[in-house]
């Protein structure tokens, strides 16, 4: 446990900077896209910013985890660690999940900030449907995170091999190709879309905003979710973590 709290310090310390400068550029643009709907009196345009900058968060996480993973690469830390793969890897997608939520949480804030501003008594505040996003949000953003990983171990492990080394951005395109061929083909199977429909749970969705001149509304809909997709996301989240996790350990030096 203390080892991986070491970790955990050591990947707080390569990442924070940019961190806080993610932070900076939030709040950045925001001031921007308050300071243009106030000039041009659309005071709804800040809400757009701050849903712009809730769905940028789909890319900061694997963002950090890539500038980490290069530091590491360049320093050659992990020639001399004795922790296992899966442990050095946990602790940089820990490092990076808190920080979407610290993100999560200052988007939000705007957003609160912003509906404030359209009327002096808010009498909608979205707060079920800011955690569903926020949750889809942060689920997509790990999902895409342990590819980062299956990709980026794939790369140095082939780096291994004189022959495929010159090959290795080909490689990873056709394991990219191929597994959006699987997909599609899955896709295409009845069988398989029956099955990813037999568990569904009504949830609220369909977020809107009605812009008018009169009138600024914002709601959702329910839909039916089906379960199932997302549990194999997961299940295939998990098998590329642990590969990449093997493949650091057995392949890899960075």
């Amino acid at each position: 446990m203390k080892a991986f709290i070491g970790l955990l310090r050591k990947d707080y310390s390569i990442s924070r900077f940019w961190f806080f400068g993610w932070l900076a550029l939030l709040i950045f643009f925001y001031i921007v896209g308050v300071s243009f709907a106030a000039y041009y009196h659309i005071m709804e345009f800040s809400i757009m910013v701050v849903f712009m900058e809730g769905l940028s968060q789909l890319i900061f996480m694997p963002l950090i985890l890539l500038s980490m993973l290069m530091i590491e690469g360049r320093t050659q830390l992990w020639l001399y660690t004795v922790q296992s793969g899966w442990k050095l890897l946990l602790s940089k997608l820990t490092v990076a999940f808190s920080y979407t939520v610290l993100s999560l949480l200052l988007v939000d804030f705007l957003g609160v900030i912003s509906l404030a501003w359209q009327s002096d008594d808010i009498l909608f505040l979205p707060w079920k449907e800011s955690i569903f996003f926020n949750v889809a949000v942060i689920s997509s953003a790990i999902y895409f995170s342990c590819w980062v990983f299956f990709y980026w171990t794939v790369y140095y492990g082939l780096g291994k091999s004189p022959l495929l080394k010159r090959f290795r951005w080909i490689i990873l395109v056709l394991i990219f190709a191929l597994y959006q061929v699987i997909a599609s083909l899955a896709l295409t199977l009845d069988w398989f879309r029956e099955f990813t429909n037999l568990w569904t749970v009504k949830v609220k969705g369909h977020f809107f905003i009605e812009v008018g001149p009169e009138n600024f509304t914002t709601g959702s809909d329910f839909i039916h979710l089906p379960v199932i997709p997302f549990l194999l996301y997961a299940i295939l989240a998990a098998v590329i973590f642990l590969a990449a996790s093997w493949i650091l350990e057995r392949k890899v030096e960075v």
